[in-house]
C-alpha cells in the first residue's frame, strides 16, 4: 500500500504544473459535466448504463486482452477493481496523506452499476472488509475452460454433479 501511495505522490507532483487546479467536483468522463458518474450520464445509452451487463463484460474482456495479451480472469478483474476503488478514494481524499485516503476508503459506497466485478457494491466495515462482496463458484467442465456455475444469476452453465475430475 505504501508503494502505491508513493507512486501516486510522484504522479501527482508531475501533474501539478503552473496551470494545475485541484478538482473541487468530480466530473463525468463521458460528457465532462460535474454531478454524476459515467454510469449515470444522460448522454449514455441503456447499454452504457449497465442494462447490458454481459455486453459490457465482453467489451471489457476484449479491451483487457488487446492491452495485455492475456484473458481477463477473476484475479485480474479483482485487481483492476481494487485499483479503481483506490484511485477513486485518492481522488476523493484530494491528497496522498494516508489518513485522508483511509478515511475516503471508509466512506466508499459504490453501487453494482459502478463496478466491473459482479459484487452487490463496495462498502467497507470497521475491519476494512467489503460487506457487499459476493463469491462466484466456477467449474472446469470441458477439461479446458472454467465456467461460472453459482450463483444462478451469474451462472454460465449448470454445475455437473458429481464432478468427473481431471
Amino acid at each position: 500500500m505504501a508503494l502505491i501511495i508513493k507512486s501516486f505522490r510522484q504522479i501527482l507532483k508531475q501533474r501539478r504544473g503552473k496551470d494545475y487546479k485541484p478538482r473541487s467536483k468530480r466530473v463525468c468522463y463521458k460528457c465532462g459535466k460535474p454531478g454524476h458518474f459515467i454510469a449515470k450520464c444522460p448522454m449514455s445509452s441503456d447499454s452504457d448504463r449497465g442494462n447490458d451487463k454481459k455486453g459490457k463484460r465482453k467489451e471489457k474482456k476484449k479491451y483487457y486482452k488487446k492491452k495485455s495479451g492475456d484473458e481477463m480472469d477473476d484475479t485480474a478483474g479483482r485487481q483492476m477493481q481494487a485499483f479503481f476503488v483506490l484511485a477513486d478514494a485518492i481522488d476523493r481524499a484530494g491528497s496522498t496523506d494516508p489518513a485522508k485516503i483511509q478515511a475516503a476508503l471508509k466512506a466508499t459506497d459504490l453501487k453494482p452499476d459502478q463496478l466491473m466485478m459482479g459484487y452487490k457494491g463496495i462498502k467497507f466495515d470497521d475491519k476494512g472488509q467489503n460487506v457487499l462482496a459476493a463469491g462466484v463458484i466456477i467449474q472446469l467442465q470441458d477439461g479446458e475452460n472454467y465456467v461460472a456455475v453459482w450463483p444462478k444469476a451469474n451462472a454460465q452453465k449448470t454445475a455437473v454433479m458429481p464432478y468427473k475430475g481431471w
